[in-house]
């Protein structure tokens, strides 16, 4: 993927975390293999505090799974890579927005590179209008945590909330809230992404995602931004 070429993958397995993160992430995965005729070849879980991930990797090593898809967050996928590579199992691991931190690479080091992410907003050292805000706000305000795409999220989603309160005006209930959000469409928060939502569409800044990949101990950008047309498990 990273010289041009596309490796066309149909062993693929699923690693995720047994609860309703990792349920809703391992059955999206489900449903969109489905669409393309695949299914997945292996699928083992594991609870968030677990460190000792032998007998998931013995089993998709014993899969042949050629790529696995990590419903996870930082600390696990290092962990896994590392006993996976100690068994001689070098699957490709690919996963979503919450592994894609310099804690994730700090983590596993060697073990993590090659190791695939989606990046679904810039990193928050990025140039534009709304990444300039949100550093001036997290030097005013928290000037103790990092600039990263943890608390970015969080930001981000913070002004969401408030274009739907401004667009609400003074009188706030459930259900006036929930109106406003349908009239945010073609939306640019700063970072040159529009986003629209309507009816049961809530959703829409986690369909909008670019392919990134771990090289040298940095992340590295694959792609340009994509949107899915269709989302969601069925």
């Amino acid at each position: 993927l990273a010289t041009g070429k596309e490796r066309k993958l149909t062993r693929i397995a699923s690693f995720y975390q047994d609860d309703e993160y990792g349920l809703d992430g391992h059955l999206a995965g489900k449903a969109r293999l489905r669409h393309y005729g695949l299914e997945y070849i292996a699928a083992v879980d594991y609870k968030r505090a677990d460190i000792d991930f032998s007998s998931q990797a013995a089993k998709l090593k014993e899969s042949g799974a050629e790529a696995v898809i990590l419903q996870a967050v930082y600390r696990e996928p290092p962990r896994l890579a590392e006993q996976c590579h100690a068994m001689g199992y070098t699957p490709l691991f690919i996963g979503p927005s919450p592994i894609v931190l310099d804690k994730t690479i700090e983590l596993g080091g060697k073990h993590v590179e090659d190791v695939i992410g989606v990046e679904v907003w810039p990193p928050p050292t990025d140039p534009g209008p709304f990444l300039d805000q949100y550093r001036a706000d997290m030097q005013k305000y928290a000037p103790h945590l990092p600039l990263d795409m943890t608390n970015l999220y969080g930001y981000q989603k913070a002004a969401l909330f408030v274009e739907a309160l401004q667009r609400t005006g003074r009188d706030l209930t459930r259900e006036s809230l929930l109106q406003a959000i349908t009239t945010i469409k073609d939306w640019d928060p700063g970072w040159g992404l529009k986003y629209s939502y309507g009816g049961d569409d809530r959703r829409v800044m986690s369909r909008a995602a670019r392919l990134v990949m771990v090289k040298e101990g940095k992340w590295v950008r694959m792609s340009d931004w994509m949107e899915l047309e269709e989302g969601g498990r069925r």
